[in-house]
């Protein structure tokens, strides 16, 4: 399992480094903006305390929710150039622990961390969204609550609703 976290800790470590811009204000939104607390707990129904901003660069901004012993973490990144969409949803179309999602974005990816989490990758026409669930239950438990999660937050990206379509956790079964 510790293998697993790694894994995914090290693909968020490769988003943000592959950032070059840093700036004491971000251009990105503020990814606790993008989540508050209040959807967090409709999503998991339970109480979650207020994010915790992390990162902050001129593309990228992080937040960090706890919830019970795991936690949610989401990622925005901002000004994403095709070449690099085309490199991160290339090496996802390969990857095993990746499946692809219709109705999110232009194209999204669940990466399964099984008893761990899962995290759900969105392509968006002008950003990346990364929302994460860790160590809150296996992936397909906690997948219809981090999609709720993604499309408040990309409501509020691009906003505009995002419509209900089948759940991803439907649709991987």
């Amino acid at each position: 399992m510790r293998q697993k976290v790694r894994i995914s800790v090290i693909f968020m470590a490769s988003l943000l480094a592959i950032s070059t811009a840093v700036a004491q204000s971000s251009t990105a939104p503020d990814a606790c903006g993008l989540l508050d607390r209040q959807a967090a707990e409709t999503a998991f129904g339970a109480a979650v305390p207020a994010g915790r901003s992390g990162v902050a660069t001129e593309a990228i901004t992080t937040c960090s929710f706890p919830i019970g012993a795991g936690k949610i973490s989401i990622l925005i990144r901002r000004s994403v150039g095709q070449t690099w969409i085309a490199e991160q949803e290339e090496r996802m179309s390969r990857g095993t622990r990746f499946h692809p999602v219709a109705g999110l974005g232009k194209q999204a990816f669940t990466f399964d961390l099984a008893d761990a989490g899962v995290a759900l990758c969105v392509f968006g026409p002008d950003y990346f969204l990364q929302v994460s669930v860790f160590h809150a239950g296996p992936a397909l438990t906690v997948l219809p609550a981090t999609e709720k999660l993604a499309r408040a937050a990309i409501s509020r990206v691009e906003g505009t609703a995002v419509p209900n379509a089948r759940s991803l956790a439907e649709a991987r079964r």
